[in-house]
């Protein structure tokens, strides 16, 4: 193979961007502002380059963080002064600094499918994308939502889902906190912390999970200058990423019970926001039901399933994970439905590789219960489902 052409004017950063009825703003992702018309979030750090490039003398790149993930407003997608456009990606509006953060290609992709999204209610609806902020806001976000798209602390609402209607139970669910086996040793030489969920009420005994303090950083200062008071900056996870330390916490816990299946949230937020069983193996499957007062006609159902949101999957390829598939994701299920008090199998699936599964019926099915029976995982020792929704 030869190289016939290269491209002769490099690529930049930095891109035309367009006003529209908000200008996203530093202080906007640095206080995670809580927009009532988010669309999509992001998570990198303002990240802002030297103007004088490579011959600056200043660090290659100055970061500021947020204390976590930041939310983009559906304001920034529409231009202020042409009724018909939007726009997606690193056109949006946001100021030069906010640009240094929304600019990064995943956090772009999100921002696509919002306007994408946004695009097709217009053309439904007839309106412009204005009148979709003033009129049709939670069926835009609601929408998304169902799309699975990626948006933070936003419920599902949807009241054309049977499944918020049911009684749901399971065969077991993780009901306390603990690692009790160590993966290896380690030596403590800097302060550490643990994050955990607290539902409703648990009271730490011992342990360390996931974050130590002043870890070495993965580049020089003169490659990227970080301020070592922000919170995502002095703690890392690195270190112990699916190699938690050993603790315990005293108490029951409610975090992984089946309620949080339907409980409207699709992504951490306040908690782990799914029901995770207790773990499973060839003769001990693990299933979760729903249970109705009366008969429902179910055409269609959609599971998401837990794939580890927190796993640092970037594109700069400076490291491989030790599995091709994430292991939290359920591997082969089956869907059985009781149909006049009898269980029948409405559908198998194998070899499962994605979070969001969609299952159509070929024909209405009536029944007063249904129940998601998982038998493998990916490798994960557990079931973990984020959400269930019944149409």
């Amino acid at each position: 193979m030869t190289l016939e052409w290269v491209g002769s004017i490099p690529g930049k950063r930095e891109y035309r961007r367009f006003v529209g009825d908000y200008v996203l703003n530093q202080n906007d992702i640095i206080a995670q502002e809580p927009f009532h018309d988010r669309i999509a979030f992001g998570g990198w750090s303002i990240d802002l380059h030297p103007p004088q490039g490579m011959y600056a003398e200043a660090s290659g790149s100055k970061h500021m963080h947020a204390d976590g993930n930041y939310h983009i407003p559906y304001r920034s997608l529409y231009t202020a002064n042409v009724g018909n456009l939007l726009f997606d990606g690193r056109n949006i509006s946001a100021s030069h600094v906010a640009f240094g953060t929304t600019r990064v290609m995943a956090t772009c992709a999100v921002i696509g499918e919002a306007a994408g999204t946004a695009a097709s209610l217009c053309a439904a609806k007839g309106v412009s994308p204005r009148e979709i902020y003033r009129s049709h806001l939670q069926e835009l976000q609601q929408t998304l939502l169902r799309q699975d798209a990626s948006v933070i602390g936003l419920r599902h609402e949807d009241e054309r889902d049977l499944a918020r209607l049911a009684q749901v139970s399971a065969s077991s669910f993780r009901s306390s906190i603990s690692v009790d086996k160590p993966h290896e040793a380690y030596r403590l030489e800097r302060d550490a912390a643990i994050l955990f969920p607290v539902d409703p009420a648990v009271e730490p005994l011992t342990g360390i999970l996931a974050f130590e303090k002043g870890a070495v950083p993965n580049a020089s200062a003169n490659l990227e200058e970080h301020d070592e008071n922000q919170l995502v900056v002095a703690w890392s996870m690195k270190a112990a990423v699916r190699q938690p330390f050993c603790f315990k916490v005293k108490g029951r816990t409610e975090a992984y019970a089946p309620e949080k299946a339907v409980g409207g949230y699709k992504r951490p937020f306040g908690g782990p926001n799914m029901w995770t069983s207790e773990p499973i193996g060839p003769e001990r499957e693990a299933w979760l039901q729903l249970t109705w007062e009366h008969e429902i006609s179910m055409k269609e159902i959609m599971l998401t399933w837990n794939d580890d949101v927190n796993e640092d999957l970037i594109n700069l390829h400076h490291h491989r994970t030790s599995f091709d598939i994430i292991p939290e994701l359920v591997k082969s299920y089956r869907i059985e439905a009781r149909v006049q008090r009898q269980w029948r199998v409405a559908t198998s699936v194998g070899d499962n590789r994605s979070r969001s599964n969609r299952i159509r019926m070929k024909e209405p099915v009536l029944a007063d219960a249904l129940r998601i029976v998982i038998e493998e995982t990916n490798g994960a020792p557990c079931a973990e489902l984020v959400e269930i929704r019944v149409y």
